[in-house]
């Protein structure tokens, strides 16, 4: 049996169609443990509800990694700890486009270009809009980034170059 939070989660975003107010989703947030498999449920519904019964596969690419300077301590692709993940620049443009052939022909329509920044110099998000553009014009994906922190001016030029999802982790270091 769901719990109160759940119930009233449920009614709200099933029968109500509406989002969730903070306490409403501050209640979810606190109950306990057990009850994930109650909350993946209700999640599954409401994907159901709002989406239908397909999904889009995303495939994505780790383009730069390790060397991140922040010190999330979860995150294997901080430089503050010894982890031993891969380190390296990002990628050439070949090898990218390598795995946006991929793919497509594992059959998804999504491909997303990840990066271990905090936020992408200028010289870096040149580089990625590079990409973008390739993976559209020789695969016809669409392309999301997750890139870190962007300044309106970098998220501008994302979205001109048709980037139409941003990943963004919401952890924070402290």
């Amino acid at each position: 049996m769901p719990s109160h939070a759940l119930a009233v989660a449920e009614h709200a975003l099933l029968v109500e169609r509406r989002p969730l107010t903070r306490g409403e989703v501050m209640a979810v947030a606190n109950e306990p443990l057990e009850l994930i498999p109650d909350l993946v449920g209700l999640a599954h519904r409401v994907r159901l509800q709002y989406c239908g019964d397909t999904v889009e596969l995303e495939s994505l690419i780790n383009a730069k990694s390790g060397a991140c300077p922040e010190d999330c301590a979860f995150c294997s692709q901080s430089v503050k700890f010894d982890t031993g993940v891969d380190v390296y620049a990002f990628l050439d443009l070949g090898e990218v486009l390598e795995a946006a052939h991929a793919t497509k022909a594992a059959g998804a329509t999504q491909f997303c270009i990840v990066v271990a920044v905090r936020g992408p110099s200028e010289r870096l998000l040149d580089k990625v809009i590079a990409a973008v553009n390739a993976v559209h014009e020789q695969t016809g994906l669409e392309v999301a980034c997750s890139l870190g922190l962007l300044t309106d001016e970098q998220a501008r030029r994302l979205a001109d170059a048709g980037v139409r999802r941003y990943n963004h982790n919401l952890e924070a270091p402290r």
